[in-house]
């Protein structure tokens, strides 16, 4: 598990408590999965029905976020080097349900070019079940989506 580096405390639960850490490493496990090409643990983070809305794009169940982490994947296997940094992470727990917030800076690298890419910002629903939690919803705002393309 990785603890996070930048976080805000949450409401009701502290943010070394292992409901939180627990939390945050979901989430941080999918956006490592994104940048790694792991399609099969970004997909994984999710309940069956999760869905993801990233700049306009619906995307329902676990075959369409396999599909979605299959683009970055596809950009991995071209060369291209992606980093994300979780930051700002928060956490609102509220027994077998929680809702995160997080910025997530993102950089490309390909050959010897790289760039920093515009903010993502975050909001997801979380619940957990037989122990374990799991991504429902996962909104995505970002200026532009040009690393999917």
């Amino acid at each position: 598990m990785i603890s996070p580096i930048y976080n805000a405390a949450s409401e009701g639960e502290s943010p070394l408590s292992p409901t939180y850490l627990a939390i945050y490493d979901v989430f941080y496990s999918y956006v490592r999965a994104l940048a790694a090409g792991d399609i099969e643990t970004a997909v994984n983070c999710f309940a069956a029905d999760a869905v993801i809305e990233c700049s306009g794009i619906h995307i329902e169940g676990k075959g369409a976020i396999r599909t979605f982490a299959g683009r970055f994947a596809a950009q991995r296997a071209l060369g291209a080097n992606l980093s994300h940094i979780v930051a700002d992470f928060r956490a609102n727990i509220d027994g077998d349900r929680a809702r995160i917030s997080s910025d997530l800076l993102r950089s490309v690298c390909k050959g010897d070019s790289g760039r920093v890419l515009p903010d993502c910002h975050y909001q997801c629903e979380l619940v957990r079940q037989d122990g374990a939690w799991w991504l429902t919803r996962c909104s995505m705002a970002f200026d532009h989506v040009d690393i999917l393309e």
